[in-house]
């Protein structure tokens, strides 16, 4: 679907019709996005500075976290007027989901995500 996020499982293929530049990849599972937690593991990290938090991003964040709960760590890190960097981790984890990714670009919020595989991708 156009503008969704999926997650492919696959091994790549060794075929490249003469193109070295085209990855080809043979898929042995496609997951939808907000289907990812059964899959994945990791952390997101979301940068916040002063201006964004006056303009209530920090609330809008912690809204996210309760309307999607997770098991992928979230680290809020909020920059003060000095440069200092202060890290908040709530209690609770977020699951991925295309309207949060498509909230935090429409935002303009800098973020990092770092995933893992589980140990077995197979659905719990």
């Amino acid at each position: 679907e156009i503008g969704k996020a999926y997650l492919i499982f696959g091994s790549k293929s060794q075929y490249n019709g003469n193109d070295d530049v085209l990855l080809r990849v043979l898929p042995k599972d496609i997951v939808p996005l907000d289907e990812i937690d059964l899959y994945i593991a990791g952390e997101l990290r979301i940068g916040l500075n002063q201006k964004q938090i006056q303009k209530g991003l920090l609330d809008e964040s912690k809204d996210w976290l309760k309307k999607l709960p997770g098991s992928l760590d979230v680290t809020l890190e909020l920059e003060c007027k000095d440069g200092e960097i202060i890290q908040l981790v709530p209690k609770s984890g977020i699951r991925l989901g295309n309207a949060f990714l498509e909230w935090l670009d429409s935002k303009k919020l800098d973020y990092k995500l770092f995933i893992k595989l589980r140990e077995k991708h197979e659905k719990a």
